[in-house]
């Protein structure tokens, strides 16, 4: 019994580590109790570890014949940790690499952001389609109007509370002027002026009143004469101070073609800055002019 169990640990390797199930106690190896190889200088200090212990199974106290087998048997137990510890990392590594290859967050983000760059760039899409598609209009407080379609003015009160025919700031070019006659007569003492103008006419289109730019006028008579039947129409004059305008009215309208003479009497005061007529002062041998 005893030569069997013999021979069959004589057939294992010498070096070879069992499993844990092998049911022989450890043999402790104490590496410090060893005997050295050179021994130390009397002037060195011998430092002697706390757990120099190498604990080595299938291994008795005899096997160890020499240093070599020693070194060899630490070696090779040293190596073996080694290369398992470094295999294990590697299969960590190929997990990981696995992971991040096969989906991990960066592709969910990626995916993420493909959608959402796919859903902007349809909304733009959708946008420029609408955009393009639309009729061209022009918008106002009543809608969207089409551009042939002609809008519906709002037009301001006079100051007398009728409604002022004209609402904007520009002259219509229904009537042009050709030729003016200006008469002006100011009172220095008064400093005030009277005046008249007739004004040469000419209708490009039809209609039914003349707007003209004035401010701080008041017109005391307005009359408007056909040239061709130099009989005068009744005409109506009224007031727009926002822009500065007056309209005069006539009755029947103007036909395109004709020309009429518009004589307008006014009076007013002499401006203290420099817009319209105004005044101003000199030194003559000191006395103020």
């Amino acid at each position: 019994m005893d030569s069997g169990f013999q021979s069959d640990r004589a057939q294992l390797p010498r070096n070879m580590i069992e499993n844990s199930m092998f049911e022989e106690e450890p043999d402790v190896v104490d590496l410090a109790k060893e005997p050295r190889l050179h021994p130390l200088e009397p002037d060195d200090v011998e430092y002697e570890p706390h757990s120099s212990r190498l604990l080595v199974r299938g291994l008795g106290e005899h096997d160890l014949e020499d240093d070599e087998e020693d070194y060899e048997s630490s070696a090779r137990l040293l190596g073996m940790s080694f290369m398992n510890r470094s295999s294990n990392h590697r299969n960590n590594m190929s997990g990981a690499y696995n992971q991040e290859t096969s989906g991990g967050p960066c592709s969910l983000s990626s995916a993420r952001t493909v959608l959402v760059g796919a859903f902007v760039v349809v909304i733009i899409l959708s946008i420029a389609m609408v955009v393009y598609f639309l009729p061209k209009c022009t918008f106002t407080k009543e809608g969207c109007h089409k551009k042939n379609t002609t809008l519906t003015l709002i037009y301001p009160l006079a100051s007398n509370g009728q409604v002022f025919p004209w609402p904007k700031m520009r002259l219509p070019n229904a009537v042009v002027p050709v030729h003016y006659d200006l008469t002006l007569h100011p009172n220095l003492t008064t400093l005030n002026f009277a005046g008249s103008v007739q004004i040469s006419l000419l209708v490009k289109e039809d209609t039914n009143n003349i707007t003209l730019h004035s401010s701080g006028l008041k017109i005391v008579k307005a009359t408007l004469t056909p040239k061709v039947s130099s009989q005068p129409k009744d005409v109506q004059i009224l007031e727009y101070l926002q822009h500065q305008q007056i309209a005069i009215k006539v009755n029947p309208m103007l036909l395109k073609g004709d020309t009429y003479i518009l004589n307008l009497e006014y009076s007013g005061n002499l401006s203290d800055g420099f817009s319209g007529f105004y005044k101003s002062c000199y030194q003559d041998k000191n006395k103020t002019r």
